[in-house]
């Protein structure tokens, strides 16, 4: 399902996009002996405090949001459904609720090279259902994933990984994630009750991600009550308007 957001709001997210993970990957000789260290940096590096964007004669505000959470241990999750996090993506009306979510879950690695045996299965794991999961490998040369999918498939050995497999974070977030080419609709995790939301012939899951980040984007102020609000300033108007030439 296309995300039905007007251009202006799209493009300032992906620039937020493009710009932490760039900041990201230039801090990545600070991070680069530990994955989950690198994916916390991330994190802070996509961090966006509310934004106010005004389109469609509509406002809209919103923001990104890191959250990390304990997963070292016997009960972590990535050893159940092999994934480290999730970047997930919510649109909501002031007036009516949620009104669409999607999410990706990822596995992380660190200058992924020659055949990976644990992330092998970390990757089959991440194939159902369908489209719902992506490999990150971080390394000095820059940030690219791939789908779950073609780790699967390549057994875990990135180099039997096609090229045209892989492709920058900052393109993976900033087009095809905005654009629902990658992730899924109605995947999403709740922190609060740690619970991660499934397509409807799947059941929901408690789980505890280590790493949650979540771009929240709310229409606040919709075209109908802007036009309302003008159509009342502007009967104001006329009535001081008026008020003055009685005055007079």
């Amino acid at each position: 399902m296309p995300l039905n957001l007007p251009n202006e709001v799209i493009a300032s997210i992906q620039q937020s996009y493009l710009r932490g993970v760039a900041a990201a990957e230039k801090g990545y000789i600070y991070a680069q002996e530990d994955e989950d260290v690198v994916t916390g940096a991330l994190g802070q590096a996509l961090l966006a405090e509310d934004q106010v964007v005004v389109a469609d004669n509509a406002v809209y505000v919103w923001r990104t949001t890191y959250q990390k959470f304990r997963g070292r241990g016997k009960n972590a999750t990535e050893k159940i459904l092999g994934a480290d996090g999730i970047f997930q993506l919510e649109v909501l009306s002031s007036e009516t609720g949620i009104l669409f979510r999607k999410g990706v879950l990822f596995q992380a690695k660190n200058r992924w090279q020659g055949k990976d045996a644990k992330l092998k299965e970390q990757a089959d794991l991440l194939t159902l259902p369908e489209g719902i999961g992506i490999i990150i490998d971080y390394s000095d040369a820059g940030f690219v994933t791939c789908s779950a999918t073609a780790a699967s498939k390549a057994n875990g050995d990135r180099r039997n990984l096609p090229h045209d497999e892989l492709e920058g974070l900052s393109e993976t977030l900033s087009n095809q994630f905005l654009y629902c080419h990658k992730g899924l609709e109605n995947v999403f995790y709740e922190p609060e009750t740690r619970t991660l939301h499934l397509p409807a012939i799947f059941r929901p899951l408690k789980r505890a991600y280590r790493h949650v980040f979540t771009t929240k984007v709310i229409e606040v102020l919709g075209s109908v009550r802007i036009r309302r609000i003008e159509q009342d300033n502007a009967s104001i108007s006329t009535n001081k308007g008026l008020g003055r030439k009685v005055l007079k």
